[in-house]
């Protein structure tokens, strides 16, 4: 459950109007991740495990410096 506790650190470090924002960026990312995974044949099955955390972090910094230097 590491995810779950990042996206709750991150949660309270992003003003609120960014959280949304930035689920959205990790779980496009991860669904982006997904599809090129599917397209190189790698098998993906309902109960495969991708690690979010690795999608949450990059998008974290891309919303905090579009909050901060966006305005």
């Amino acid at each position: 459950m590491g995810d779950v506790k990042l996206a709750a650190g991150i949660g309270a470090w992003l003003p609120a109007r960014c959280r949304s924002g930035l689920l959205g960026f990790a779980a496009s990312a991860a669904l982006v991740a997904v599809f090129l995974a599917h397209l190189r044949g790698r098998p993906l099955h309902t109960a495969t495990k991708l690690p979010f955390g690795a999608f949450l972090c990059p998008a974290l910094w891309m919303v905090f410096y579009a909050s901060v230097w966006g305005g």
